[in-house]
């Protein structure tokens, strides 16, 4: 784990890499027209084609942040002992998250295809990696930074076929 004096090149990484997939996401919902208003006979005829909007991708997103916050809780559980308060604690809080994600998963895949909406999936490892950072201290290595870059590049292509 990094002192908290311990000098580190890419603490402002975590942010460079959030920010780029931001860009890219919002790239992608202005390049297929997403950005409509609701109640103008192209927005219907958009939903019927199966296209989602903006705010299902940005509900998407903060799904699977949502989904990464399990993560944080179980790693929290497994620093514990086992059966004391803390650690049961933190494991009712990693059920409640996924149960919350649960939820925000159902009403995403009712308003766009599975296959759109589960190439996301790649976006919840980034946020763990930006979160064990912030959270635990962790060290983000190069291997991180390029498995994210790909990750983020993975999903443009994706969006772009």
């Amino acid at each position: 784990m990094r002192k908290a004096n311990q000098f580190c090149p890419y603490e402002s990484l975590e942010l460079d890499l959030l920010s780029v997939l931001v860009i890219i996401l919002f790239k992608n919902c202005l390049k297929t027209n997403n950005i409509i208003p609701a109640n103008t006979h192209f927005s219907q005829s958009l939903e019927n084609r199966g296209w989602a909007s903006l705010t299902t991708y940005i509900a998407l997103i903060f799904a699977f942040f949502v989904y990464s916050l399990a993560s944080v809780f179980s790693k929290g559980a497994s620093t514990q002992g086992v059966l004391s308060w803390a650690y049961l604690w933190r494991v009712a809080c990693a059920i409640g998250v996924l149960g919350v994600y649960a939820l925000l998963w159902q009403q995403i895949i009712k308003r766009m295809p599975v296959s759109d909406a589960y190439m996301f999936k790649g976006t919840s490892l980034i946020f763990i990696l930006l979160l064990s950072h912030i959270v635990f201290e962790e060290i983000i290595t190069i291997q991180n930074i390029i498995g994210s870059i790909l990750i983020i590049g993975g999903i443009a292509l994706y969006a772009k076929s």
